[in-house]
């Protein structure tokens, strides 16, 4: 049992090197700013996108980061973060049987039941017939921290989602993104876009916008595609 304990200390810390060395770190404090700044670069975003998938051997069906994230990052003392360990997703959307549509989540952390739920969809048909559109996942989280993990790992899998940055309970939000599989590929990453802060977003998601805590971005639009085709 000791020789055991010591053998997962280790694949542990391998996996914390290497993730690190891959957005370019040397400190895990210090992987949230550089993920986000990663993930607003399409070019960069998808090459670490492809180094991901290949490192954790294409396996999606769960969250590479939940042991990191949560030994990392996770604030128990003060946000009492406690994510859902992947067993325990898996066990949940066997009971439930989900199928297509809407699902909504708060405090969904950096998407362990998202990862599981999708995965359960998408494996009752084959990979040329899933529809990346058939499913739409509305998701908030507070953590600042927890973020750019979430929006990672909902679009390197290509999943489509809205994501609310703020406090489920008095709805006040620091930003709010559309993510979306553009192409509607069965192994295509998401776009990024950050929703506008203004009165029609706060209406449409029941939020209230405290500041406006990221940049102008949107990367495609169906307006701009229709345009390009004229």
């Amino acid at each position: 049992m000791k020789s055991m304990s010591k053998k997962k200390k280790k694949d542990e810390n391998n996996i914390l090197k290497d993730i690190n060395a891959m957005l370019g770190i040397d400190d895990a404090f210090l992987a949230p700013d550089a993920l986000l700044k990663i993930l607003f670069d399409r070019e960069k975003r998808e090459k670490l996108f492809d180094q991901m998938r290949e490192y954790f051997n294409y396996d999606l069906s769960y969250d590479w980061f939940h042991e990191y994230f949560q030994k990392e990052h996770a604030d128990r003392k003060n946000n009492k973060q406690d994510f859902t360990p992947n067993c325990l997703g898996k066990l949940m959307n066997e009971i439930l049987d989900p199928g297509g549509g809407s699902f909504h989540e708060a405090a969904c952390g950096t998407g362990g039941l998202v990862i599981q739920t999708w995965n359960s969809i998408r494996l009752k048909t084959t990979p040329w017939e899933y529809d990346a559109s058939s499913v739409f996942f509305e998701l908030e989280e507070l953590s600042d921290r927890t973020i750019p993990f979430l929006l990672l790992n909902l679009m390197i899998r290509g999943i489509n989602a809205s994501v609310v940055h703020g406090d489920s309970l008095t709805r006040e939000a620091k930003g709010a993104f559309f993510i979306q599989n553009f192409d509607n590929e069965a192994l295509g990453y998401s776009d990024l876009n950050v929703l506008p802060y203004n009165e029609i977003t706060e209406k449409l998601l029941n939020i209230k916008f405290t500041k406006n805590h990221y940049p102008c971005h949107v990367e495609r639009s169906h307006v701009d595609a229709i345009i390009k085709e004229m």
